[in-house]
């Protein structure tokens, strides 16, 4: 599929918000930095007035003002009206049923989004340069360095698969499997945008990596992809 470039940014009324779109704001530049991405916090309407969103201490639904008050800069992405309508009743049962279990947010969910694409750069950046030292000086020891370096995704994918097969139920006789290799309990903000957003119909969890957990610049990605409308709110 390609990837379509994102609409021009402008800023305008907030008034149409709708059940689906995206807020997408820029506070902390720790995430922002080790994600390289604008972006560090992404939240979900339920309807015209409000935002849901998970930080640490609590799920919470709030109005878009205090969602990005904060916020160094905030924009809203605004679903397609061409998209498949999104299921309002099918997002208050999943918000409800995640507040009603007490879902907290997770540390390690959110650290953990963020380790294996860092180590895939760092794999790829050793990949171009003992490649570029393999040209320079000629040796092939380089060239081995290099194509080490590339294995590190396909491991990783492979590793994945694996550790999905051994958690399928035809391993239930070895239950200490299926804890190993359960996702870990609770939501981080994009982790729950993608939730919410799949359980009443949308598209975004189709458009991410399922290498990883999702981050907020790839919920951002995804939009762009699927043609949301991008809008300047601060």
């Amino acid at each position: 599929m390609a990837i379509s470039r994102p609409k021009p940014i402008h800023k305008g009324s907030v008034s149409n918000m709708k059940a689906g779109d995206i807020i997408a704001i820029s506070k902390n530049p720790f995430i922002m930095g080790a994600t390289f991405s604008s972006i560090s916090h992404v939240g979900i309407a339920m309807n015209d007035k409000e935002v849901a969103e998970i930080i640490p201490g609590h799920l919470r639904r709030v109005s878009l003002n205090d969602c990005i008050a904060d916020s160094k800069r905030a924009y809203i992405l605004e679903r397609p009206a061409a998209m498949k309508s999104l299921d309002v009743a099918a997002l208050e049962a999943e918000y409800r049923r995640l507040l009603d279990t007490n879902t907290e947010y997770s540390n390690w969910r959110m650290l953990y989004s963020g380790f294996l694409p860092s180590v895939r750069n760092i794999m790829h950046t050793g990949a171009m340069v003992t490649a570029l030292m393999a040209g320079f000086k000629g040796q092939a020891g380089y060239a081995f360095y290099s194509f080490g370096f590339l294995l590190y995704a396909p491991l990783v994918y492979l590793a994945q698969k694996l550790c999905a097969r051994l958690a399928t139920e035809r391993n239930q006789q070895l239950p200490i499997i299926g804890r190993m290799f359960k996702d870990l309990p609770g939501e981080f903000c994009s982790s729950l945008v993608v939730e919410l957003d799949n359980k009443s119909g949308g598209q975004l969890k189709a458009m991410i990596n399922k290498n990883h957990e999702p981050r907020p610049n790839d919920v951002v990605e995804a939009c762009t992809v699927l043609k949301y409308t991008k809008r300047k709110l601060k």
